[in-house]
């Protein structure tokens, strides 16, 4: 079965004083060959982080997570939508909270448009910030990546 091209990065954040956070890092496969080539590598990695996530939040509905990331494929799509599962498990993007189309993310070329996103546990979600999301432009020039950065803030007390 396969499951990542590249590995997921889980990290557990302790701040004193409060409850844990989980930052989830992904970098799903590219479209690079084509797109029918590289959806079923992606839907595989998106299924089996969806896998980590039930395991984790039947374990613990309170945990607090972030799966932040390149996710190569647009909000609607079934990598992403995967990823974000439905019910009371369901993850919530940061982007969500942004008024009018979502700024690119993906800053080159000609297939610039939303893929990196912040998706949070339903009890992260609680403690967003509002109005915090950033997404700044940049280039490979001025910022060092062909990626603009998404950055949220979060009440962790």
């Amino acid at each position: 079965v396969r499951r990542f091209n590249r590995d997921l990065l889980a990290v557990t954040i302790e701040p004193p004083g409060t409850p844990t956070l989980e930052v989830w890092v992904v970098h799903l496969k590219s479209n690079s060959g084509g797109r029918e080539a590289a959806e079923p590598i992606r839907l595989a990695e998106a299924e089996a982080v969806r896998r980590l996530l039930d395991t984790r939040l039947s374990a613990d509905p309170d945990a607090r997570i972030a799966v932040l990331g390149d996710y190569n494929d647009v909000w609607g799509s079934r990598t992403v939508e995967t990823i974000a599962g439905a019910g009371s498990t369901a993850l919530w993007s940061a982007a969500s909270s942004l008024e009018g189309a979502p700024p690119d993310t993906s800053n080159q070329g000609a297939h610039q448009s939303m893929i990196d996103f912040i998706l949070c546990s339903p009890a992260l979600a609680q403690r967003y910030v509002p109005g915090s999301i950033r997404i700044p432009p940049g280039s490979p020039e001025t910022t060092g990546s062909d990626h603009n950065p998404v950055a949220a803030s979060f009440d962790l007390r």
